[in-house]
């Protein structure tokens, strides 16, 4: 994760510490650039995709790429979710949600002497998962687990009233679990019968297959209020066709829309699709819920993988470091080597005018997100900082003026969510959010007349627009050969 965005000023003397030598420029930095945003988070991401391991259409919260792999496993062939999840802690992603997405699974079993066994979640990962009972002494036992992928788990002097604890099949998912206190391999239950030593393994399991309307269907994250970014990395798997991939996500791309809180990440389904290629796939939607990245990253393998992960981090750094009112570009993209389209100025500047956001490399700065715009063909919706700072607004607002539900519908209510509401755009505007010099022109206010039983507030904002395009013009004096200034310059 890269260090916040700082302010700095010149000064003749060092910050602090002994006086300087020479004479010369330091500089000094005084702190951050940006004030600590307020207002509800839309930095949290949301990922579907195909796993090893993990309780399919479960979504499970995250803040380390390291519980990903304990609770999903090692990456699958064909899939990307793995790089994704990765890519998105690795560019300064702090939470994300990650669910699993497979139908007609099974799942490993086993019936031994008196316990009945059933691995932790479906798939072929606990096939020939070995387990091992030996008496203890007296009515206590010692269970030894070992799973083919390695993992191994020992628990002593169990009793069949307390094998429970450790494998109860009803505790939550694994990120509530601790392989101190609970096995997360396998779940257990006592039947009918004597407990007796015994060696055996579990079988039965199959991963089953995954469809790009499944995917679509588990990213919606219908449930999760939280979840202000998208991205669906597995929805481009070669085994799925082109004219597929697009129906799959125009229709995620409009849950996005119709939830009006969230922000779809796409790309192209082929690492080797030219500008032209995208600027095509880009004219299928319509929506300012949605953006595109191009080309595919390179990694340190050579290999090459979908964006929106590492954009997806790249996102929310830019928002920890300063707000979702600052568009996410000018970016670095870490944890990658390359891009696997080369991007000239010429095909920057044919997919920028498609609303397409290049991913190139800039010699010297490394490899950077260089736009933010979203695939609406509404101007003032052009732009993605625009966009998710009215979606951070208006989650913001609802959960601040909730409480005013149900109370009086009188002048002081009416006054208490003026307040309410002029209070939260005068941060936003104080903290560099919004534009104009003035509270008038940065934002405005009406409480407007009861229609069917609700009370209207009406907003005005003035969002900063990005300086997409910025042009320096150096005069440089031309000097004469009688060693006067010449007229032209």
């Amino acid at each position: 994760m890269t260090a916040p965005l700082v302010r700095g000023r010149t000064t003749g003397r060092g910050p602090g510490g002994p006086a300087r030598p020479a004479p010369g420029v330091a500089v000094e930095w005084v702190g951050p650039l940006f004030r600590q945003f307020s207002g509800v988070r839309g930095d949290i991401a949301g990922f579907a995709g195909c796993a090893v391991r993990g309780r399919v259409g479960e979504p499970l919260r995250l803040s380390a790429a390291a519980e990903f792999d304990d609770a999903f496993g090692p990456p699958v062939a064909g899939s990307f979710l793995a790089d994704a999840v990765h890519g998105f802690f690795a560019n300064g992603g702090e939470t994300c949600w990650v669910v699993r997405v497979a139908k007609n699974t099974a799942t490993a079993t086993a019936v031994a002497p008196g316990i009945a066994f059933a691995a932790h979640s479906p798939g072929a990962w606990a096939n020939h998962l070995r387990i091992e009972l030996r008496p203890s002494g007296g009515d206590r036992f010692t269970l030894t687990l070992t799973a083919p992928d390695g993992r191994r788990e020992v628990w002593r002097s169990l009793t069949a009233k307390t094998l429970p604890e450790r494998f109860d099949p009803r505790a939550e998912s694994p990120a509530g679990r601790s392989q101190s206190t609970m096995s997360v391999l396998v779940e257990a239950k006592i039947v009918d019968g004597t407990i007796t030593a015994f060696d055996t393994e579990l079988l039965g399991g199959l991963d089953g297959e995954t469809t790009a309307d499944d995917l679509v269907q588990a990213a919606i994250f219908s449930e999760i209020e939280e979840i202000g970014l998208v991205a669906v990395p597995d929805l481009v798997k070669p085994s799925f066709d082109h004219d597929v991939i697009a129906s799959a996500q125009v229709l995620l791309a409009a849950a996005c829309e119709e939830r009006h809180d969230r922000t779809a990440l796409l790309n192209h389904p082929d690492p080797a699709a030219l500008a032209d290629d995208v600027i095509a796939w880009r004219e299928q939607f319509t929506t300012a819920f949605a953006a595109i990245y191009w080309p595919w990253l390179r990694t340190a393998g050579l290999g090459t993988i979908p964006p929106c992960g590492h954009v997806a981090g790249v996102i929310s750094r830019s928002d920890q470091a300063a707000g979702p009112h600052k568009p996410p570009a000018n970016e670095p993209v870490l944890g990658v080597v390359g891009v696997s389209v080369p991007v000239d100025d010429e095909r920057h500047g044919q997919v920028n005018d498609a609303e397409v956001n290049a991913i190139r490399v800039v010699p010297g700065r490394g490899i950077r997100v260089s736009g933010a715009r979203t695939t609406s063909r509404a101007t003032q919706w052009r732009y993605l900082n625009v966009r998710r700072l009215f979606t951070h607004v208006q989650r913001t607002l609802a959960g601040r003026a909730a409480w005013l539900v149900f109370e009086p519908d009188n002048e002081a209510m009416r006054d208490n969510l003026e307040r309410v509401t002029r209070q939260y755009l005068d941060e936003l505007w104080r903290d560099g959010a919004l534009d104009g010099r003035t509270e008038e022109e940065a934002y405005s206010v009406r409480i407007g007349d009861e229609f069917d039983g609700r009370l209207i507030v009406e907003i005005g904002l003035q969002p900063p627009w990005p300086a997409e395009f910025v042009v320096a013009r150096i005069d440089v004096p031309v000097i004469a050969e009688g060693g006067g200034r010449a007229d032209d310059r």
